[in-house]
């Protein structure tokens, strides 16, 4: 689910996302030139910290699940 945040801080964040998915499976995330906050409510993704920024990405990444999937996130808009 996503929705866009109010007034204030419109200027700096185009996005806040919340997933949740108890019985998850692996997903491609392709880069959109865009930097996160992500922050893993439920069990972190494998090889990942529970709370981490995530930079401009130059290539697709997989992530893997290693249990129940909670995480919300705020994703910058460019400059």
């Amino acid at each position: 689910m996503t929705r866009r945040p109010g007034v204030r801080l419109g200027a700096v964040i185009d996005r806040l996302w919340h997933i949740e998915d108890a019985t998850p499976s692996a997903a491609s995330i392709c880069p959109d030139g865009r930097t996160e906050i992500v922050l893993h409510l439920g069990d972190p993704m494998q090889g990942q910290p529970r709370h981490l920024l995530v930079p401009q990405m130059d290539r697709p990444i997989t992530i893997v699940p290693s249990g129940r999937v909670a995480m919300v996130g705020a994703r910058f808009r460019p400059g």
